[in-house]
């Protein structure tokens, strides 16, 4: 877990973390807690690396593999 908080980081990374932090800080001021969850989400995905975010979805890793149905009726 601390390899994949402390490696890896690039600048959407850190872009994401500094939006979800700010839109944290703003629905603090503004005591909105949809704000605080969608910040804490953006936050969260740029500290734990998850999501197309941490290079989950790029070059293909999250291709759909279909198996060829054995009966017509399958299909």
């Amino acid at each position: 877990m601390k390899e994949r908080i402390f490696t890896g980081w690039h600048f959407m990374r850190l872009l994401y973390l500094i939006i979800g932090l700010a839109i944290v800080g703003q629905g603090i001021v503004e005591k909105e807690w949809l704000g605080i969850f969608l910040g804490g989400y953006f936050t969260s995905m740029a500290v734990f690396a998850f999501g197309c975010l941490g290079g989950n979805c790029a070059g293909g890793k999250c291709k759909v593999y279909y198996q060829k149905a054995e009966n017509e009726y399958l299909k």
